[in-house]
């Protein structure tokens, strides 16, 4: 990521297309090999393989196909008409070489994610197909003599060794290629190499201790207020303004309560 703006930095135009070239041949290689086998397992070419030629009286030539065509005579026509090892080990092969693009330069540039999620379909698709291969393979190396899908040779597994071989390195690789695709752009231990961890909390500083207050005499506390004039000598002096205390309410002497009450003229 870029400091200034915090994006990600952008893929170079050559690095881009080369990318999405890789993971077009990995998705067309598969994609077409399958095409290829499913015409040949509907019998696209029977007549060239299978089929019987007669003439008539004027020359003409009739070709007329066997009945007993079965799967497996033409799944041994696509051993050579449709090499499957050579294209899904080319696909395999690119997985892995867009792979290595993901590890050494998705620090820098990383690849786009469509590029990247492709590239891994790509990978599955050849390593499904590669596991199909194989297991149709080894079922027909257990058919009995006759019934097979190769011609009889020596050894029925020496028909099908080095396309297993293929087609087991394909299905390792592609799958290898899957998984660091849909991963981070660094190995886990290069990735734990340059992340330092957490960053550790800072030390609580230690609280700072209350100032000792200093030492100051106590205020002298004012004289009591004289009581005012015409107040009793034991009546209590009024509080100063200011001081927060309400008063207590006076209360006249005996002297001051008969002189209120005496008649006025």
């Amino acid at each position: 990521m870029t400091p200034e703006t915090g994006d990600l930095p952008r893929v170079p135009p050559v690095l881009r297309a080369a990318a999405w070239a890789l993971v077009a041949v990995a998705v067309l290689l598969p994609v077409v090999l399958l095409g290829v086998h499913q015409r040949v397992l509907a019998g696209a070419l029977d007549v060239r393989y299978f089929a019987s030629y007669e003439y008539d009286a004027q020359g003409n030539e009739t070709r007329t196909v066997s009945p007993d065509v079965d799967f497996w005579d033409r799944w041994s026509v696509l051993s050579g008409a449709a090499p499957a090892d050579r294209a899904l080990l080319a696909a395999a092969a690119a997985c892995v070489v867009l792979a290595g693009l993901h590890l050494t330069t998705g620090v820098r540039w990383p690849l786009p994610r469509a590029c990247r999620w492709a590239g891994a379909g790509a990978a599955a698709l050849s390593a499904l197909s590669a596991a199909a291969v194989v297991v149709v393979d080894l079922v027909a190396v257990q058919l009995p003599e006759g019934e097979g899908a190769y011609f009889p040779s020596s050894s029925s597994f020496l028909d099908v060794a080095p396309v297993l071989a293929a087609m087991a390195t394909a299905l390792v690789f592609s799958a290898v290629a899957g998984v660091v695709l849909l991963g981070p752009a660094l190995p886990p231990a290069a990735a734990a190499e340059q992340d330092p961890g957490p960053a550790a909390e800072p030390l609580a500083e230690p609280a700072a201790e209350p100032l000792s207050e200093p030492d100051v005499e106590p205020a002298a506390e004012p004289p009591a207020a004289e009581p005012l004039p015409g107040s009793a000598a034991g009546s209590p002096a009024r509080t100063p303004a200011g001081s927060g205390e309400v008063p207590p309410f006076p209360r006249p002497s005996a002297e001051d309560y008969a002189h209120y009450r005496r008649p006025q003229p």
